[in-house]
């Protein structure tokens, strides 16, 4: 293919396909940058797993949504410990749930885990670089997901980190 080519076909495609292959691009690659600069920071090694969907179950509201301030979210994270003879590490589970006056219009849940050398220690601002990654895959499959549905112009609610307590967690990584 020619450089004029694909220049044409490049400018045939709609903003929104172009968002949609950066956002894949965005996907296949981010994790493997921000492990390679975590590694480069704290010769850590830390393994990150691909983020698995689990759960998305997505119920049309039955009447139209007059006001879209009345759609709500909330989003959870859960973290359980994961050892092998050699290494250590954690899961996360990540889940959000879209209501509108208390019925469920959307449950959407994934997860994935870290792996990481059992001598490597890991700080209380590694751990939150992990749980940081951790949310930018789910919240990147929550965008491509949404579309055509009713939740399609809104955001995931962000992880708040100030309220997490991560001494449990770290505690998990000794």
């Amino acid at each position: 293919m020619g450089i004029q080519s694909f220049h044409n076909r490049v400018t045939e495609l709609s903003t929104a396909h172009i968002l949609l292959i950066l956002k894949a691009i965005k996907h296949a690659y981010g994790a493997h940058f921000k492990k390679l600069l975590s590694q480069k920071q704290t010769n850590t090694m830390i393994e990150q797993t691909e983020m698995i969907i689990t759960k998305w179950h997505y119920t049309p509201h039955a009447i139209p949504v007059e006001n879209e301030e009345t759609v709500e979210n909330i989003t959870t994270l859960e973290v359980m410990r994961k050892r092998a003879p050699t290494k250590k590490g954690i899961a996360c589970r990540l889940s959000c749930c879209f209501t509108i006056k208390d019925i469920t219009i959307l449950e959407f849940a994934g997860e994935d885990s870290y792996v990481i050398d059992l001598e490597d220690v890991i700080d209380r601002a590694e751990l939150l670089v992990m749980i940081g990654n951790s949310f930018t895959k789910f919240n990147d499959h929550f965008d491509f997901r949404k579309l055509g549905t009713l939740v399609q112009g809104r955001s995931i609610s962000p992880i708040n980190e100030t309220m997490m307590d991560l001494d449990p967690v770290l505690s998990l990584l000794q």
